[in-house]
């Protein structure tokens, strides 16, 4: 006996996109890492910048592509910028990549996986 499904979810063109593009920016594990720092704690630009050890323009490059993809919010307060997690859904998705590549970075070259 084989059974049908009940109910079927089509997915908007644009909500598609949506994730597509949240999937894509997820991708790099910069990014990952940001995420899980801002998981902790609002953050500044300057704060960011200097836990990452990372040049300001490259920096502001990955921060720009996690609020285009709505993972984050920036607040900006005169010449100060700040950014928090918007999604709590996303940060503990990115919670479990940072554990999974954290996890495979301690193994020997032999026993790595590929994870995504």
């Amino acid at each position: 006996m084989t059974y049908a499904p009940t109910r079927t979810f089509k997915i908007k063109t644009t909500e598609k996109n949506e994730v597509e593009e949240t999937n894509k920016t997820l991708a790099d594990p910069v990014r990952v890492n940001i995420v899980e720092a801002l998981s902790h704690a609002e953050m500044s630009f300057q704060e960011l910048a200097e836990m990452f050890r990372m040049d300001e323009r490259l920096m502001l490059y990955h921060l720009r592509r996690l609020v285009r993809a709505g993972v984050i919010t920036e607040y900006r307060f005169g010449g100060y910028v700040t950014y928090e997690v918007s999604d709590q859904k996303v940060a503990s998705a990115c919670h479990v990549l940072y554990e999974l590549w954290a996890e495979e970075a301690t193994k020997p070259m032999s026993q790595v996986a590929v994870v995504l």
